[in-house]
C-alpha cells in the first residue's frame, strides 16, 4: 500500500540545476498548454461552437497544464497525478472520437476502440519488460503513435476528411516523443534539456486534436 503513493521516478535534464524542486523552463513551459485553450476558445466562440463538451475538455486541460505546472515545480505523487490522467483522459476521448468518425459504423469504432486500448496496454508492457525501463515511461506514447498512424493510413484509404488530420496529429505527437526522448542526451549542450518543448509541442497536439473534433467534421462551423 505504501508504494501505491510512490512518487514516479521520471528523470529531466533540468531538475539537477535548481535542486530537487523547481525546473524553471519545464514549469514555465505549461503555459502553452493554457494558450492552445483559449485561442481555440476564442476560434470556437466566434462561429457560437461554444459546448458543455468543450467545457469539459477545456476544465480538463487546465487542469493538466497547472498540474504539469506543479509536478515540475513540487514533484510527488499528487502532483504527478494531476500532470498525467487529466491529459490522458482527453486524449482517450480523442482517440474515442477518431474511431468513431473513421470506421464504418459507431459500433464497429467502439470494438476497435476497445482493441485499441488492449493494443496500448500490451505494447507497453512488452516494450516495457523488453528494453527494461530504458525509454524513460515513453512506451504507452509509441504504441498510442503506431496504432494512429495505421488509422490515418485507413481513414486516407476510405477518403475520411479526418485523415489529414490524423496524420498531421501523429506527426507532431512523433515530434513531441523526440523531444522527450532526447532530453537527457543532450544535456551536455543544453543543461535545460529538451522537455520544455515536449510541452510546447503538446500544446500544438491539444489544439490540433480540439480542431479536428468540431472543425474536421461539423462544415457548418467552417461556413459560419
Amino acid at each position: 500500500m505504501k508504494d501505491l503513493f510512490k512518487t514516479p521516478e521520471i528523470y529531466y535534464c533540468e531538475a539537477p540545476l535548481y535542486g530537487e524542486f523547481f525546473q524553471p523552463l519545464n514549469t514555465i513551459s505549461n503555459a502553452t498548454y493554457i494558450i492552445a485553450v483559449v485561442l481555440f476558445y476564442i476560434q470556437l466562440r466566434k462561429v457560437n461552437g461554444i459546448d458543455t463538451r468543450f467545457r469539459i475538455l477545456a476544465t480538463m486541460l487546465l487542469t493538466f497544464g497547472f498540474g504539469s505546472a506543479a509536478w515540475h515545480s513540487f514533484p510527488n505523487f499528487w502532483t504527478w497525478t494531476l500532470d498525467v490522467f487529466p491529459v490522458y483522459a482527453f486524449f482517450l476521448y480523442v482517440s474515442y472520437f477518431i474511431h468513431i468518425e473513421v470506421l464504418p459504423t459507431p459500433k464497429v469504432g467502439q470494438l476497435w476502440f476497445v482493441i485499441f486500448l488492449v493494443w496500448t496496454a500490451v505494447m507497453t508492457f512488452l516494450l516495457r519488460v523488453g528494453l527494461n525501463d530504458m525509454l524513460n515511461g515513453a512506451e504507452a506514447f509509441i504504441a498510442q503513435i503506431s496504432y494512429l498512424l495505421v488509422l490515418s493510413l485507413y481513414a486516407k484509404w476510405k477518403s475520411n476528411p479526418l485523415a489529414k488530420l490524423i496524420f498531421i496529429l501523429s506527426g507532431v505527437f512523433l515530434v513531441q516523443l523526440f523531444f522527450r526522448q532526447n532530453d537527457m542526451a543532450l544535456c551536455h549542450v543544453w543543461p535545460h534539456g529538451l522537455h520544455f518543448l515536449w510541452h510546447t509541442a503538446g500544446a500544438i497536439s491539444i489544439y490540433l486534436s480540439l480542431y479536428m473534433i468540431y472543425f474536421g467534421v461539423k462544415k457548418d462551423y467552417l461556413q459560419a
